[in-house]
């Protein structure tokens, strides 16, 4: 009997380098077309977008031999800086490897963690203050270096022991204010209105039932927290009534004049892309140490959206201490529904009504907004007509009771009626309001699962992904985005499905692939459903 033999699996840098061999004048074509990008940073569509864009299938095919194609998918982005581009591979959950390809020598090399994140700052020519090492970090070089490796240590692989050793370290908080300055926040009677969150946020005299026209409310529980409302004003008095958050930018900068604070905070904690600009304002004006968290719904929108370019330069490059994303939020809000067949308890009158009720159905439940990308999957669903004809597609977002104050949602709303006639979608597809009622949610999800349905995510990134883990754990196959949280939640294939908003018609063939194949196999669903409950229960 033959021994079977271990050999080495080449690293990507390998596999670069053996690919700029064979085929140099394809790579550098493609990597010329990202340096023509300028100084930047592309994401994992963009890159797919220019490989595609360059390459013809022939020469797709060429590559294969290099596997340089699977390098390109696994790229989680690209750090650009003529004549140099520098690439974060993630070819597996929780594995990463960094390199980088100089053009112009036509050289590749390895990049270490702190090498590539030594590369990316050069974006932003920063030096050792603005790099967040602020006071505390350490007196002296070693002293940094072993505290910023602590840091490294807990975010790579938290634990209770090294989380404790970290905290020794650095200089506690006792003052500590977050801000947010758009929407509504209280502790009751808020869920349904506009963008809820913050500790200090604004003030709304016209509160519509609610305790957000009162200046100071301490929180239940608590001895020493407190919301503290502070009103927008202009030259003839206060802003009375709730605005969007897409027009609140005028207000900011006389936002931060906020006279209401007893003593000066140790850290000001910014919630969203305008808590963030008026976080940085205050904490440059008080001398304090900022923490930026990006949201879920605004760490991805690029420049063109809400937030002015001069006032997101001046949020994100003032004096930023430490940049943290993560999936654990302190307020969230959580839209639910019942949904039958024939019927809706709701008094909003859904619209749609589904022909053939015997079909399976795929379903998804967020905000009515852009980066949630429901008429993305609308559009899609409504471009392939095998999948029209083998599922019914349910979305459940907005309010048909009442007209939107919010310019995006707005804008969404007419581009789903618009998808709804443009692909004549009667008969397919029922929209459902957002509903209120938590026990509702559940049952919806379980519903959909008895009829052997699927749950879509098609968001263009979602930081965490709570509907997702929610899906899976009630057993329903979940198709998620690859960008973000779900990508690493989601074992592709085994425990539900990637799928990439940025290319929906491919995304339309994974969904109607699953369904097809549980046409032919009817145990193929059970064993999805079953990876997905598998998952969450590891972890």
């Amino acid at each position: 009997m033959s021994q079977r033999t271990l050999t080495r699996a080449h690293s990507f840098r390998e596999r670069i380098g053996d690919s700029l061999s064979s085929h140099p004048n394809e790579l550098v074509a493609l990597f010329s077309r990202f340096i023509q990008q300028g100084k930047g940073m592309l994401q994992p569509h963009q890159l797919l977008a220019e490989y595609a864009a360059v390459f013809s299938e022939a020469d797709k095919e060429k590559l294969k031999d290099g596997a340089f194609e699977d390098v390109i998918k696994a790229a989680q982005e690209a750090i650009v800086i003529p004549p140099r581009v520098a690439l974060a591979i993630r070819p597996r959950p929780g594995v990463w490897e960094y390199v980088r390809v100089n053009i112009s020598e036509l050289a590749v090399e390895e990049l270490t963690v702190p090498e590539y994140l030594q590369f990316k700052e050069e974006l932003v020519d920063e030096r050792f203050q603005e790099l967040g090492l602020e006071q505390g970090w350490g007196d002296t070089a070693q002293r940094v270096y072993e505290n910023i490796h602590l840091l490294l240590d807990l975010l790579e692989a938290p634990d209770p022991c090294t989380l404790e050793n970290f905290l020794g370290i650095i200089p506690m908080m006792f003052n500590v204010v977050i801000l947010s300055p758009h929407g509504y926040f209280a502790q009751a009677n808020v869920l349904g209105y506009p963008d809820t969150g913050g500790q200090v946020t604004r003030l709304l005299p016209d509160a519509v039932g609610t305790t957000c026209g009162q200046r100071l409310e301490k929180v239940l529980g608590t001895e020493h927290t407190h919301i503290l409302r502070v009103p927008f004003r202009t030259e003839n008095g206060i802003i009375r009534k709730w605005i969007s958050r897409f027009e609140v930018w005028p207000y900011l900068e006389t936002y931060t004049e906020v006279r209401e604070l007893q003593a000066t905070p140790d850290l000001i904690i910014g919630n969203y892309s305008d808590g963030n600009l008026v976080s940085t304002l205050l904490a440059h004006k008080l001398g304090v140490t900022q923490l930026i968290c990006p949201s879920t719904s605004h760490t991805q929108r690029s420049t063109k959206d809400s937030l002015p370019s001069t006032q997101r330069l001046r949020s994100c490059s003032s004096i930023l201490k430490i940049t943290l994303s993560t999936s654990n939020h302190l307020f969230f809000q959580l839209n639910l529904l019942f949904f039958s067949a024939n019927a809706v308890t709701d008094s909003s009158v859904p619209r749609g009504v589904l022909n053939d009720t015997k079909k399976p159905i795929i379903f998804s439940m967020a905000r009515l907004d852009r980066v949630k990308n429901l008429t993305g999957l609308v559009e899609f669903y409504g471009r392939n007509e095998r999948l029209k004809e083998s599922v019914n597609l349910v979305v459940v977002c907005g309010d048909h009771g009442k007209e939107s104050k919010d310019l995006e949602e707005q804008a969404e709303f007419k581009k789903m009626y618009s998808l709804i006639e443009k692909y004549n979608l009667h008969g397919h597809i029922r929209w459902i309001s957002a509903q209120m009622n938590r026990v509702r949610n559940g049952e919806l999800y379980r519903y959909i699962a008895d009829t052997k349905g699927a749950f879509i995510q098609p968001a263009f990134y979602e930081a965490f992904g709570l509907t997702v883990v929610e899906s899976m754990t009630c057993g329903l196959p979940t198709f998620a985005t690859v960008h973000g949280g779900p990508g690493e939640i989601i074992v592709d294939g085994v425990s539900g499905f990637h799928i990439d908003p940025y290319q929906g018609d491919k995304a339309a063939e994974i969904i109607v692939n699953f369904f097809e194949k549980c046409k032919e196999d009817p145990t193929y669903w059970d064993k999805i459903s079953l990876g997905g409950l598998k998952r969450i229960e590891e972890k």
